[in-house]
C-alpha cells in the first residue's frame, strides 16, 4: 500500500524496530515490548474475495521474517476480515518463531463480511494454524449503511490521477526524500 517494493520496505521495517529496540535499551525497560505491526493485503472494508491461506503466507512472510531476528517481541496483525488472510499471517509469524496477535473487523452484527461470526473465526484460523495464535481481538466495526455511505463518497469525488501520473509522482516523492536523508547524513 505503501508503493515500496520489498527491498526498502524490509529496510524501513527492520529500522523502525532497531530504533524501538535501542529506545528500550536507553530507557532501562525490560518491561516494553517491540511489536511489527501488519495488516491485510487489501482494504479490510472492502468486499474482496479472500487470498489462499498459502499465498497470505507468503505474502506476510516477507514482512515478518524482515524483523524477525532484529529484536521484534510480537507481531499484531490488525484488521483482518478473512479467516484464510489471518490464518496465512499467523503461520508466517509462527514460521519466524514470533508470537501474533490477531484483530479482525466486524459488521454491526459481530460477524465478518462474509458472515463468519467472531468466535467462528478465531476458531477457523486456530485450526488452521495449530493454535498458532497468541490473542485475538476486535479492532472495528462498520455498519452496511456507513460502507455504503463511503463508498458513495468515494464514487463522487473528483477521480484521482492516472496510474502513470502516480507513479511518476511516488517517484518525485521518493528523490525528494533520498535527497533530504542525504543532506542529513543517513
Amino acid at each position: 500500500p505503501l508503493g515500496y517494493d520489498s527491498d526498502r520496505l524490509t529496510a524501513l521495517n527492520r529500522k523502525a524496530v532497531e530504533l524501538m529496540c535501542d529506545l528500550r535499551t536507553e530507557a532501562a525497560r525490560d518491561d516494553v515490548l517491540v511489536a511489527l505491526c501488519i495488516g491485510p493485503a487489501r482494504d479490510a472494508y472492502a468486499k474482496t474475495k479472500p487470498m489462499t491461506v498459502a499465498d497470505a503466507r507468503a505474502y506476510h512472510a516477507v514482512q515478518v521474517g524482515s524483523v524477525a531476528d532484529a529484536g521484534v517481541d510480537l507481531v499484531n496483525a490488525y484488521t483482518f476480515n478473512h479467516v484464510e488472510e489471518a490464518a496465512g499471517a499467523v503461520l508466517a509469524a509462527k514460521d519466524c518463531g514470533v508470537p501474533i496477535a490477531v484483530s479482525f473487523v466486524v459488521e454491526t452484527d459481530g460477524c465478518l463480511d462474509n458472515g463468519t461470526g467472531l468466535e467462528d473465526a478465531i476458531d477457523q484460523v486456530d485450526a488452521l494454524t495449530a493454535n498458532g495464535v497468541g490473542a485475538a481481538y476486535l479492532n472495528s466495526t462498520q455498519s452496511a449503511a456507513e460502507r455504503a455511505s463511503v463508498e458513495t463518497a468515494a464514487q463522487d469525488a473528483a477521480p484521482g490521477p492516472s496510474p502513470e501520473q502516480a507513479a511518476a509522482e511516488a517517484e518525485k516523492q521518493r528523490q525528494e526524500a533520498e535527497a533530504a536523508r542525504a543532506s542529513y547524513g543517513e
